[in-house]
């Protein structure tokens, strides 16, 4: 089910974290005006979806696992109309 009919439905997913593993920049560069990051995150979280009611309709609650997540963050380096130096 899409997110928005799950929110229209009054239901809502529930992510626990646990803990966060490990984090690591696999790259990152500067060019021109903005910043490039790409990195992984591990971690250990549990999620279930419950209904309007609070009841448990998807997943497990309590069950924990480990996700690597893949994240690619962006950033304008200007500051106040100037470039940030960098080096």
């Amino acid at each position: 089910m899409p997110s928005r009919a799950r929110s229209d439905a009054g239901q809502v997913m529930e992510i626990k974290l646990e803990h966060l593993k490990d984090a690591e920049t696999a790259a990152a560069k500067n060019r021109w005006h903005t910043g490039d990051c790409h990195g992984a995150f591990c971690q250990r979280s549990g999620k279930c979806l419950r209904d309007a009611g609070g009841k448990v309709v998807g997943g497990a609650e309590g069950k924990v696992e480990e996700i690597t997540d893949l994240w690619d963050l962006r950033r304008d380096t200007k500051i106040d109309g100037s470039e940030l130096d960098t080096g």
